[in-house]
């Protein structure tokens, strides 16, 4: 299912940073199932499925990428949208960009009653994290939203531009996750969701 469903919306990869959104929960999903061989398998069977659009890149002469691999530069973008959405913008489920400035959505964001339901959000989030933390499977759901949570935040503390430019450096293919809030949202949303609502089922 893992590989049909890679396959069927493997167009999705031609924004690189779909990857790290696909293997990053599967990596933390792994955490409750660590087998090597069976997950050294997988990825080579991935790599198999999907080699049609990921090897053709690496067999040319001027890589598509190449333009994006200045670390100061994605370091520098990554100053600038963070600025849009600080960690209690995050936690609220919001972005400045979008539900601040003056847009079709703007005025509607700002009413009372939805500012109110924004607030509900972390409340229930808060509520579920209290009943996972008793089992296995609720930590690592807690520890999936901690790890997305400290990668969508971007730039901001704590220590996210030190992180980032390290990240950078080590490894270059992460520059496409130089807008992580765009990039990895739905990645944090998802853990968001499921502990959110295990506090609203109780």
């Amino acid at each position: 299912l893992f590989l049909f469903s890679s396959l069927l919306y493997s167009d999705s990869f031609g924004v690189a940073s779909s990857v790290f959104g696909l293997w990053i929960p599967a990596a933390i999903f792994w955490l409750k199932f660590p087998r090597i061989v069976p997950a050294l398998l997988g990825i080579v069977l991935w790599l198999l499925v999907n080699i049609w659009w990921w090897y053709p890149p690496l067999t040319l002469a001027e890589n598509p990428y190449s333009n994006y691999l200045g670390v100061d530069q994605n370091v520098l973008s990554l100053k600038q949208v963070s600025k849009y959405y600080s960690n209690s913008d995050i936690w609220l489920l919001k972005q400045k960009y979008y539900f601040n400035n003056p847009s079709s959505m703007s005025d509607f964001y700002a009413r009372r009653p939805i500012h109110y339901l924004a607030v509900l959000s972390p409340l229930l989030l808060i509520f579920g994290s209290l009943l996972a933390i008793k089992s296995f499977s609720g930590r690592l759901l807690i520890f999936w939203l901690l790890t997305s949570w400290f990668i969508v935040k971007g730039a901001n503390a704590p220590w996210g531009t030190a992180f980032f430019t390290w990240m950078f450096k080590t490894v270059p293919i992460t520059m496409v996750l130089r807008n992580p809030y765009e990039k990895m949202g739905s990645v944090f949303l998802l853990s968001y969701c499921v502990i959110a609502a295990l506090g609203l089922a109780q």
